[in-house]
C-alpha cells in the first residue's frame, strides 16, 4: 500500500523537542516518515517505538536497532510500553495527547 505524503513534518517532530537519547511513540506509523525524522534527532542511546495494527505498515519498517514496529492498535500502546522500557518517555507528549502536534494523527 502506498501511503500518503507526511503532512507537517518539520513541524510535528519540532514540537516534541526530542532529547538525543530519549525514548518516544509513534502511535500511528504507516509510512513511517515521522518516525524516520525523529529517528534522525535521536544518538545510539535513543529509542522509538512505532505502533501501526496494519500489515501494509510493515513494509514500511526501519532498519535501525533504535526502532521497533509493534504490529498492534495503539490502544495497547501504554501496556506493550511498560513491558519494552522501563524509562519515562521524552518530550512533549501533551501536544500529541492532545492532537496538537499531528492534527491529522497520521503520517
Amino acid at each position: 500500500m502506498e501511503y500518503h505524503k507526511t503532512v507537517l513534518l518539520h513541524e510535528t517532530v519540532e514540537a516534541l523537542n526530542i532529547e538525543s537519547s530519549g525514548v518516544y511513540v509513534d502511535l500511528t506509523f504507516g509510512g513511517g516518515g515521522h518516525s524516520k525524522e525523529a529517528l534522525s534527532k535521536l544518538d545510539s542511546n535513543g529509542k522509538l517505538i512505532a505502533f501501526d495494527q496494519d500489515e501494509s505498515a510493515l513494509v514500511n519498517s526501519i532498519d535501525d536497532n533504535r526502532f521497533q514496529l509493534i504490529r498492534q492498535n495503539f490502544e495497547t500502546a501504554s501496556h506493550m510500553i511498560g513491558l519494552i522500557i522501563e524509562a519515562p518517555l521524552e518530550g512533549n507528549t501533551e501536544a500529541f495527547m492532545h492532537g496538537e502536534a499531528n492534527p491529522d494523527c497520521s503520517n
